[in-house]
């Protein structure tokens, strides 16, 4: 975000729009993969084509990196470095957590969705954190 240097509070309005424009983006870029796999596989990966549902799955982190990007930024903008450790400690237990309840019945699968679960509750635990702090921030205006 180009307007965090100016304050977070000039970048907070446009934060969510821009990120949903990456996700958009990544969403495109999951799409056009997805469809482009067997393609490839075939060309470069001709001996694995069994393990192209496994990628299509694994690229869903494509557009959750994406849309993750700028919140992840944003967060850093405001020196938090406290929230920014709460976000890693608490995907990393949650990685953790479903690695240990999804492998034994899933296998590989079940590692990638713990990946993108993971993922997704970091977006939620920084969006809440983001938010928490730009209240705070109002309130003491």
């Amino acid at each position: 975000l180009q307007n965090t240097e100016a304050g977070p509070e000039q970048a907070y309005p446009k934060l969510y729009r821009r990120s949903f424009y990456a996700l958009g983006v990544g969403l495109l870029a999951y799409l056009v993969y997805y469809f482009l796999a067997p393609v490839l596989f075939s060309v470069f990966f001709p001996k694995y084509m069994e393990s192209i549902g496994l990628t299509r799955l694994f690229a869903l982190t494509i557009p959750i990196i994406a849309f993750t990007i700028l919140l992840d930024a944003f967060l850093d903008s405001l020196i938090e470095a406290k929230r920014k450790y709460i976000v890693k400690v608490s995907v990393t237990l949650i990685r953790l957590i479903t690695l240990l309840i999804l492998i034994y019945p899933f296998g590989i699968t079940g590692v990638i969705w713990s990946e993108i679960i993971a993922r997704i509750v970091g977006i939620l635990i920084t969006i809440i954190l983001i938010e928490h702090r730009m209240r705070h921030t109002k309130q003491a205006t």
